[in-house]
């Protein structure tokens, strides 16, 4: 799964990055190389906690009932991987 999780993605300050209004490019080359860090490892970890949300019970077929995908599912799926980043478990 960590192969499909492209490394070459677009960060503040590039032209493709869909957020740059809200986020400040990184000063220099260190900055910007811990940034990029720092975002792999959010889009592996929601992208793991997603998908044992789409597959629970170990199947082989995703869920047709999202439950994942409803208002409070991804509240709760993105307080999870809040808890993860400051440490303070979940």
């Amino acid at each position: 799964m960590n192969t499909a999780l492209d490394n070459q993605f677009a960060m503040p300050g590039d032209a493709a990055f869909p957020l740059n209004q809200a986020f400040e490019a990184p000063r220099d080359r260190q900055d910007a190389e811990t940034l990029r860090q720092y975002l792999s490892q959010v889009r592996q970890e929601l992208a793991i906690r997603l998908l044992a949300r789409l597959y629970a019970g170990n199947s082989t077929t995703p869920s047709k009932v999202c439950g994942p995908c409803s208002p409070s599912g991804l509240d709760s799926m993105f307080q999870e991987c809040a808890n993860a980043f400051s440490g303070s478990g979940g």
